[in-house]
């Protein structure tokens, strides 16, 4: 190609003709282009200023900063607008080329927000122009997020990681599949001529890795978590244990399933509870145990999500003091006994209503005891001790 054009991304076609070739000086927008794909181009922030509260002076170096600023098909350009980038579901527009502007609602920033997609062969380039971005003016970030709506879709109001988790995974993805090509450099080489500074991603690709992770989820220290857990706690309420806990967003979360322990170490599931799915708001739970135990309880949460990773949260620790030596009761599968009736015990046994032995029982810590095979009704637990002492607990068969 002999011809000096734009290389325009939102209708360039990489491997075969017919794209519209924009010529630098005739073809610019000059405050009179008529409508439609074509007819002109103009001057693209990729990272769209309103993000930014930017205005249009010099000496604000982001709305002059070459790194994200691209030409760019004046009509689909506005069309874009201030959306930030994501797979587009439901179009409402496209491009020749297939770039697309439209909805995603599995995205946590609501049905009604939009989002540009561009073809394959670019979504890498985009995805290195917003790490400079979020890179380069970190020290920013933190009053950006709440200046326009769509910036707070994208942006998590913190230095590091900067971009919300939906937002940082989608891009990493982008940033693996389409690898930093010829164009970039020969851009970065450009602009670095007239600005002085590079986008490090394009020299080192493998940057983007060691500072947010990559697409597999291989994740360094600073990556967000599908969940932001703010707070997990609990109270002991007469003989129920209130558990509460607090996400600041969520990505992808299907579930919390409660776990439960009398030592740290063996654990069981008490219970569910749904999460979000996804969201950029705080979410509230909470979980009612009515079978704590006497002594030390332990919880913790299982974080599930839809694709089935799993995290689990810190350990909480309850303690109570109560007189029973079993639970749950009344009980229909299993039961557990109290530790410190286990440790003490020389015997164990039960009986139904006419004194006839149904089960012996051969206790282990934590082990749940199977009584399944036991009919409904009224039996009697009796407890013989090492010291000779005899107790009997009533227990009740659903």
């Amino acid at each position: 190609l002999t011809d000096t054009i734009m290389w325009d991304m939102f209708t360039d076609f990489p491997t075969t003709t017919g794209e519209f070739e924009f010529d630098p000086c005739s073809s610019r927008d000059q405050g009179s282009c008529p409508g439609g794909e074509g007819q002109c181009y103009n001057r693209e922030h990729s990272f769209p200023k309103s993000w930014w509260g930017g205005g249009t002076t010099t000496s604000d170096s982001a709305y002059t900063d070459m790194h994200h600023l691209v030409p760019s098909d004046r009509s689909l350009n506005s069309a874009k607008s201030n959306f930030p980038p994501g797979v587009v579901l439901s179009p409402t527009t496209t491009g020749t080329n297939g770039f697309m502007v439209g909805n995603n609602n599995t995205y946590p920033c609501g049905a009604s927000m939009k989002y540009f997609e561009p073809i394959d062969e670019y979504k890498g380039d985009y995805a290195r122009i917003y790490f400079f971005m979020i890179t380069r003016y970190e020290s920013n970030l933190t009053t950006w997020a709440p200046l326009s709506l769509q910036g707070d879709c994208a942006l998590d109001g913190t230095a590091c990681p900067g971009l919300e988790p939906w937002l940082l995974n989608l891009l990493l993805s982008w940033h693996f599949n389409d690898p930093v090509s010829q164009k970039e450099i020969d851009r970065n080489n450009a602009v670095y001529a007239i600005q002085g500074n590079r986008n490090p991603f394009i020299d080192s690709p493998n940057w983007v890795n060691l500072i947010w992770g990559d697409h597999l989820g291989n994740t360094c220290s600073s990556i967000a978590l599908p969940v932001e857990l703010n707070n997990f706690s609990g109270e002991v309420q007469g003989e129920r244990a209130i558990l509460e806990w607090e996400t600041l967003s969520e990505h992808q979360n299907d579930f919390f399933e409660v776990l439960k322990s009398r030592d740290g170490n063996y654990w069981h599931s008490i219970g569910k509870v749904n999460g979000k799915g996804n969201s950029i708001h705080s979410s509230k739970y909470n979980f009612v145990d009515d079978q704590i135990t006497k002594g030390d309880n332990y919880y913790r949460l299982k974080q599930v999500d839809f694709n089935g990773d799993y995290t689990f949260s810190p350990a909480l620790v309850l303690y109570h003091n109560n007189n029973r030596l079993l639970y749950p009761n009344p009980a229909s599968n299993t039961i557990i006994l109290e530790p410190s009736v286990i440790t003490n015990a020389s015997s164990i046994f039960m009986v139904n209503i006419n004194g006839r032995v149904v089960l012996k029982i051969n206790a282990e810590l934590d082990k749940p005891i199977n009584i399944s095979s036991l009919d409904a009704g009224l039996y009697f637990v009796n407890i013989y001790t090492k010291t000779k002492e005899h107790h009997i607990e009533r227990l009740i068969i659903e």
